[in-house]
């Protein structure tokens, strides 16, 4: 935003009657067009946005966030988060072998070793994609900076 000196811009203010969903219907549907084509005016709405959550969650914490974040900040439950990730990914990794191993030793047709071969290709291949989109947007993601 303009330094406080100056007075907003018409895109700021557009900016922030869109977040405020103060725009009428052919303003918004207009707005919205610019927004699929102007990175800058992306970031004004996504950082209008971010005040907003931040604005509604400025609430001093309830008892229970102070025991949660007690309980998650505690050795224990470290050990215990850390200890299940191992097993899950052992698991994971153990379930994996033994899948490529039957699908190796079973006397399948080539058709249906190449099908099973192709559907774990097209789930890893989706899963990398949608980890991708998530982490090149992250930034503009409003619920990052956002504590309960």
């Amino acid at each position: 935003m303009t330094p406080a000196a100056q007075h907003p811009s018409r895109d700021e203010l557009l900016a922030m009657a869109y977040v405020d969903d103060q725009l009428d219907p052919a303003a918004k549907a207009e707005f919205e067009g610019r927004l699929s084509r102007e990175e800058a005016l992306r970031e004004e709405v996504t950082s209008l946005r971010r005040l907003d959550l931040i604005a509604r969650t400025a609430a001093p914490p309830e008892n229970i966030d102070i025991a949660w974040k007690e309980v998650d900040e505690s050795a224990s439950q470290t050990s215990i988060i850390g200890l299940g990730w191992i097993a899950t990914i052992l698991g994971s990794v153990g379930v994996a072998a033994i899948a490529i191993q039957s699908v190796a030793q079973a006397r399948l047709p080539l058709w249906e070793r190449a099908s099973i071969a192709c559907l774990v290709s097209g789930l890893t291949i989706f899963f990398l994609a949608i980890a991708r989109r998530r982490w090149r947007t992250r930034h503009m993601d409003p619920y990052t900076s956002v504590k309960r």
